[in-house]
């Protein structure tokens, strides 16, 4: 049959088709795929997913937990050199496990000077949130005087541009390097940070931290009451301040803040209130300190405009600083319009065992 002039014009104007779509390189296979020792784990944990911020979710990572609790090889800093060396490693995942589990099994890196150096070098590149929390963490333990090492995790408390690699050496290297007043001045130092999240960090951090140095660590808290920056950082302030037992010296200054704020109407975080239950239980407190407590707590657990959680929590510390009358604001308040405050004054009210 004669091919037609309008057929030609067809098949010379068909297209030709397009490229099959390039198969996706494959993803090079670690070195440590085939390790006797994490191999396994290895294969394994780096199937999952891992966040930039949260890294690995280990509700859905289910290798994730019998990679952190294999403890044979890894226990007493066995295996801290393997584990150091993936944190040296370009691929993400390899680096994330070696965090994690030197955090919890490395020993030697601690005190040895050659391996804390290169923690450390793996630290100051490090860009990966998720990472960093676990490495400064890891960081944050090396015994700076015995490694020589402190000018270098000063810096990196200081310098380093993740937050949460500051943070997280900031939140245990005073307490791992009790011997080095510089450890603590470190973490001092940074409670004047502009962060908020590090002058947050910088309170709780000197509950144990501070321990050696308790003068220091009650002002720390004390010049914290009334912090501007961070709500966080004052009311962390208050309840440690009362909770410590050794800063009864600064419990009047306590006090003055909260009643402050009591009368200013701007008591928004419960922690202020949870204080003044622990001023109460504390031995050293005078009956005057806990009839100022009580005062503050019953004020703030009648006041409807205050947020129903510090409400609760000054209904509760009422009861601690004076059992009876606090007793008796409960029963005042069963019928609360508030459902949680009526619920929590319900408890209270009834009367005790026997």
């Amino acid at each position: 049959m004669a091919i037609t002039i309008a057929a030609v014009l067809a098949i010379g104007c068909k297209k030709d088709p397009p490229p099959p779509p390039a198969e996706p390189p494959a993803a090079p296979k670690s070195s440590f795929a085939k390790d006797p020792l994490v191999g396994a784990h290895v294969q394994k944990v780096t199937g999952c997913v891992h966040e930039e911020k949260m890294g690995f979710d280990p509700t859905t990572c289910k290798a994730l937990g019998p990679w952190m609790e294999a403890k044979d090889g890894f226990e007493d800093g066995q295996a801290d050199e393997k584990l150091v060396k993936m944190l040296e490693q370009e691929e993400l995942k390899i680096r994330a496990m070696g965090a994690r589990k030197l955090l919890v099994f490395g020993r030697r890196y601690r005190t040895d000077k050659v391996l804390a150096k290169r923690v450390l070098d793996a630290a100051k590149v490090e860009k990966v949130a998720g990472i960093a929390t676990y490495l400064g963490a890891a960081v944050a333990r090396i015994r700076a005087s015995e490694t020589q090492t402190f000018d270098r995790i000063r810096e990196l408390a200081f310098k380093h541009e993740l937050g949460e690699m500051r943070r997280a050496i900031v939140s245990g290297v005073a307490f791992f390097n009790l011997d080095m007043a510089a450890a603590f001045e470190l973490v001092r130092d940074l409670g004047e940070s502009s962060d908020k999240d590090m002058r947050e960090t910088v309170i709780a951090a000197l509950w144990d931290g501070g321990m050696d140095r308790p003068d220091e660590t009650c002002k720390l808290w004390r010049a914290h009451l009334d912090d501007r920056l961070s709500e966080n950082a004052a009311a962390l302030s208050a309840k440690q301040l009362a909770l410590w037992g050794r800063c009864q010296t600064h419990l009047d200054a306590l006090l003055d803040s909260v009643e402050a704020r009591v009368q200013q109407n701007s008591v928004t975080d419960e922690r202020f209130l949870q204080a003044l239950g622990h001023l109460c239980v504390d031995q050293l407190a005078t009956t005057p300190q806990r009839a100022r407590a009580f005062s503050a707590a019953r004020d703030l657990a009648t006041r409807t405009t205050a947020p129903p959680a510090v409400r609760v929590a000054a209904l509760r510390s009422s009861q601690i600083c004076k059992a009876d009358e606090g007793r008796a604001l409960a029963v005042k308040l069963v019928d609360d319009a508030n459902g949680q405050v009526s619920e929590v004054a319900r408890q209270l009210a009834a009367p005790p065992p026997r």
